[in-house]
């Protein structure tokens, strides 16, 4: 139901010493303070940081510039829950006793800290840019055996990788020859690391002091690059699988020269099956324990 209005206050002349609490937050109220009802709009009860302004300092400065004593937030609360429109909501603010800040002319920093965030970010690029090498080489591999193989014209060799400028001309179609398949690997982790450049840049250069555009766009990037992120992770995943079953195929088909490697992607493979297995049968039966013990000790108390 709508809260009764706010009774009539006295003008602010006619205050005295002996005024009641109530009688000067009223005043207070129409004289200083606009009731709007719109739960947007809404001012602090004491000091906060990062607002200017507040109802108890404000109230008073009211006070003591005509002579009458403050009332507490109490009575502030039990004047102002008549007024129509008004809502206290409580918060809890933490503060810290027993300490102070010390006047630091500047910051300082030293080569050290720089050092190791610039390290800090260097290892989180590379180890989100670091795997693609894998997908890569083995496209470079596949290339250098299509060049010695079924090429038509001059193919681009593994060797060129070193030579940027051959490779980079081959991924637009001026240079040699390239396999669709290597072209379209080469790109995609070419522009997976640029885009982990870019959200990085912005992921360590964020500060909360930016302007909500800056903030937003952070934000926005952030899910692109989550999306981004999973793709990639398909792709590799997918180069290992691939891998892991050209290497048994080729285990069973020339025996002699690729038996090892096919027989260590299925030792691997039967490990990792067999441990997932093992752990997944001593979490149920810990559960299980647990779950008994928990129901024999309540049994045992009712």
């Amino acid at each position: 139901p709508p809260s009764p209005p706010m009774p009539p206050a006295a003008p602010a002349a006619d205050l005295s010493a002996s005024s009641s609490p109530q009688d000067v937050v009223h005043a207070f109220v129409a004289d200083q303070v606009e009731i709007t009802g719109h739960s947007l709009h809404a001012l602090p009860a004491e000091p906060l940081e990062g607002t200017d302004r507040a109802f108890m300092p404000e109230l008073a400065a009211w006070c003591a510039a005509r002579g009458l004593a403050a009332p507490s937030v109490e009575d502030c609360m039990r004047a102002l829950d008549a007024a129509g429109g008004v809502v206290f909501h409580e918060t809890k603010s933490r503060l810290v006793h027993g300490i102070s800040v010390l006047s630091v002319p500047q910051d300082r920093l030293s080569w050290r800290s720089v050092g190791l965030e610039g390290l800090t970010v260097m290892l989180h690029f590379w180890l989100l840019v670091g795997p693609g090498f894998y997908v890569a080489g083995v496209a470079m591999f596949a290339q250098s055996v299509f060049a010695r193989t079924t090429a038509t014209t001059r193919p681009v060799m593994w060797q060129q990788a070193f030579q940027g400028g051959d490779v980079l001309q081959a991924l637009w179609g001026k240079g040699g020859q390239m396999l669709i398949v290597v072209r379209c690997a080469l790109v995609e982790q070419i522009a997976f690391a640029l885009f982990t450049g870019l959200f990085m840049i912005l992921r360590y250069g964020y500060s909360p002091f930016l302007c909500c555009p800056a903030a937003r766009i952070t934000s926005v990037t952030s899910w692109v690059y989550g999306h981004v992120l999973q793709v990639h992770s398909l792709i590799l995943l997918t180069h290992v699988a691939l891998n892991v079953t050209w290497g048994i195929l080729a285990a069973i088909l020339n025996p002699e020269k690729f038996l090892p490697m096919g027989t260590a992607a299925v030792v691997v493979i039967v490990v990792v099956v067999t441990t997932n297995r093992e752990l997944s049968a001593a979490a149920r039966a810990l559960r299980n324990v647990v779950a008994r013990a928990f129901e024999s000790r309540l049994q045992v108390r009712t």
